[in-house]
């Protein structure tokens, strides 16, 4: 049954504004099977959540007295977490995540890219690697020139633990202090850098399992 736990029913019981163990399993019954979707509701004007079949059921089984005092907001602050689907460990763990980080350099700047981006990036991601964070990293560049509009010059590849440890916030500024100790140097290098790449993007790339398990 949802909102079993004590503090759980006490803060339904809140949002329905109701007292009574009865209407109060009622009143989720109906919530839970409407999903909460959104309509409009009853001739007063109010809206409710509810789709417009579950509004009347609604309306069936719960008082009108008690459709006024529901706090939908509360509602859903209660209902939305229990609602959301578990994520599953191999969306979370386990499963390494790609991440293709694209770099198109202004024409002639291609080479002082790299070698900045050596310099001042790539000791960084290697760092990474040893604590674990990423798997791999590696840097791939076209073999030949391509159009101007779908020109990219290094392709960088980042191979996380998993989609937490890519996503998750990751404090990389005394890292960078510990790297490089003139952090003045630094910072002018790393503008020098970006100054001249002409665009740069992210590509998550996820596996299409082509063959059925």
């Amino acid at each position: 049954m949802l909102g079993t736990g004590s503090v759980e029913r006490t803060l339904l019981s809140a949002a329905f504004g109701v007292a009574t163990t009865l209407d109060l399993d009622l009143a989720i019954a109906v919530v839970v099977s409407s999903c909460l979707r959104k309509s409009k509701s009853t001739a007063s004007g109010q809206e409710c959540p509810l789709h417009t079949s579950d509004a009347d059921v609604c309306a069936t089984i719960l008082p009108t007295e008690t459709l006024m005092k529901i706090n939908f907001p509360l509602l859903l602050l209660v209902l939305l977490p229990l609602s959301l689907p578990a994520q599953s460990v191999s969306d979370s763990g386990g499963k390494p995540f790609v991440i293709e980080y694209y770099y198109k350099t202004k024409w002639g700047h291609a080479d002082e890219f790299l070698q900045l981006f050596k310099k001042n990036h790539y000791p960084l991601l290697k760092k990474q690697v040893e604590l674990g964070r990423m798997l791999k990293v590696w840097v791939d560049q076209p073999r030949y020139h391509t159009t101007e509009d779908g020109r990219w010059d290094y392709r960088v590849t980042i191979v996380f633990k998993n989609s937490l440890a890519a996503n998750e916030p990751f404090d990389e500024e005394m890292m960078k202090k510990q790297l490089w100790p003139d952090q003045a140097t630094y910072s002018r290098e790393e503008q020098r850098r970006f100054e001249i790449l002409d665009a740069h993007w992210d590509l998550p790339i996820k596996n299409l399992e082509l063959d059925p398990k």
